[in-house]
């Protein structure tokens, strides 16, 4: 990306009225390998607004680049880091580089360099239905892993069909079998680390006792790719092309503001279907007032279309943690 780009952002977000924090996430493959004095230069033309308050920048890596310049860049800037890492070694096989090696030494590595310049981080697993017996098997020692991290917090993704990426659906006795057993084990470890997925429900339950539930309106999240195209819903859609929703873009932002070229994509094809099929969940889903509506990448890359109102992210990532929350009632953190 280059440095015109956020800057064109910043000057645009420092006009809007204070009030709110925008969050920016740096998030693409790995974001890392642009190297230290190219992201500090992304990053520089926010800090009036990070200073104010304002902003906040988030940031999703493998950890296997990090070393003292990266703390240091993370310290300075008050960035957020996540960690991808699927678990203790023998759950991590999948994380390889490009020459068929596996990560998990060097994300280590660069594990122990955020704890020792003290640089907080959460941890996003990868869950492959493969891996799933195991985890169930060892699951107080699969989740003690993250806490022995000290992970803040960690979040499970089961694996999913996006983009090139094709998997077949998981079973649904496995699906369960692994929340219950995640839950078990956050229970017998103190509810330490947080969890990303049992933290939703609860903050929705409380939510819902509050009466403080926000209605239902489309979230665009604008992706920016690097060369400054705009995309809505996803960022998982950024770089796709379909005869029918063409390229997903709903311009450049060096030709427009963020705000305008909102305005424009939300009268895109594959907005209004989402809007759509959020309208039709709202009807047919029991669990539509936590899930509200799903996600867009999820239901355009099993089902090619977003007016699919289920999809299998929606039973496997929240349904299921769900009722793994809700369900077992011996168990109330």
């Amino acid at each position: 990306m280059a440095p015109d780009i956020p800057r064109k952002l910043a000057d645009e977000l420092d006009a809007y009225p204070p009030g709110h924090v925008v969050e920016i996430r740096w998030h693409a493959g790995e974001p890392l390998t642009v190297g230290v004095d190219h992201l500090s230069q992304l990053l520089e033309p926010f800090e009036r607004l990070r200073g104010a308050g304002r902003l906040r920048h988030t940031l999703q890596t493998n950890a296997t680049l990090i070393d003292d310049g990266w703390c240091e860049l993370f310290r300075h800037y008050d960035v957020g880091v996540g960690v991808s890492l699927d678990g203790p070694r023998w759950a991590n096989g999948e994380r390889r580089t490009l020459s068929g090696a596996q990560t998990f030494d060097r994300a280590m590595a660069g594990i122990d360099r955020l704890r020792s310049h003290h640089v907080s981080f959460s941890a996003i697993a990868v869950v492959t239905s493969a891996n799933i017996p195991e985890i169930v098997d060892r699951a107080s020692e699969y989740f003690g892993f993250f806490r022995s991290i000290a992970a803040c917090e960690v979040g499970f993704n089961l694996e999913e069909q996006e983009g090139k990426h094709s998997v077949g659906p998981i079973a649904p006795q496995r699906v369960k079998a692994f929340w219950d057993a995640i839950f078990d084990a956050w229970v017998q470890a103190g509810c330490s680390p947080r969890v990303r997925d049992f933290d939703r429900v609860l903050r929705f339950a409380a939510s819902s006792l509050d009466g403080s539930c926000e209605p239902l309106q489309v979230d665009p999240m604008p992706t920016i790719t690097h060369d400054g195209d705009v995309v809505l819903l996803s960022p998982e859609l950024a770089g796709c092309r379909d005869e029918r929703y063409g390229d997903f873009t709903a311009g450049n932002i060096r030709d427009d503001s963020l705000t305008a070229l909102v305005e424009r994509g939300l009268e895109e094809l594959h907005v209004r279907e989402f809007s759509e099929g959020s309208d039709r969940c709202r009807e047919l889903c029991r669990y539509f007032d936590y899930c509200r509506g799903g996600q867009a990448s999820n239901r355009y890359f099993e089902h090619d279309d977003f007016v699919t109102h289920e999809t299998d992210f929606c039973r496997n990532s929240r349904q299921a943690p769900f009722d793994a929350v809700v369900g077992v009632s011996s168990h109330q953190p």
